[in-house]
């Protein structure tokens, strides 16, 4: 795993929003992890989609 000694890095938020890819990350993700890393992708996929992270459903 990346290591940053007094920060937060870039990639850190990556394993949430990409768990597929090749990126190091923590896993195996805890049931709290693994819903904070579905509603990160949500997010970004509709942002990706419309410019706007909310759903009609729940706002961020």
């Amino acid at each position: 795993m990346l290591r940053c000694s007094h920060r937060i890095y870039h990639l850190r938020r990556a394993g949430f929003i990409e768990a597929d890819a090749e990126i190091p990350h923590d896993a195996p993700f805890t049931t709290d992890q693994q819903q904070l890393s579905e509603a990160m992708i949500s997010y970004w996929t509709q942002f990706a989609a419309s410019g706007n992270p909310n759903s009609a459903d729940e706002a961020l």
